[in-house]
């Protein structure tokens, strides 16, 4: 993460613009807590082939999403790094609840 995106290789990435930070896009699916694990396993392993489509492919390219494909634990890790550069951000620019009274 924090490089070019491919289909637009004149935009700098966020670190190249002197941030020492990157910002994800989720996207997949959910389910509820406690799921059995046959089903986790069944819905990710469709979906991570489904990733493989050419036109799947193609249409992340065409709106300069790039890939990155995780299993349901790796996604769970990156949401978790996500959520907590969010909330040390949040701290940090002093936005909502850590905004100065």
């Amino acid at each position: 993460m924090g490089e070019r995106v491919p289909s637009l290789p004149n935009v700098p990435s966020i670190r190249e613009l002197g941030f020492d930070w990157s910002m994800n896009s989720w996207l997949g699916i959910a389910g509820p807590a406690n799921m059995p694990e046959a089903v986790v396993k069944r819905l990710q392993d469709a979906f991570l082939q489904a990733s493989n489509d050419p036109n799947f492919k193609r249409v992340m390219q065409e709106i300069a999403v790039a890939e990155l494909r995780n299993d349901a634990a790796g996604a769970a890790r990156i949401m978790a790094e996500d959520i907590r550069s969010f909330e040390a951000l949040i701290k940090e620019l002093k936005l909502g609840r850590y905004a100065a009274r």
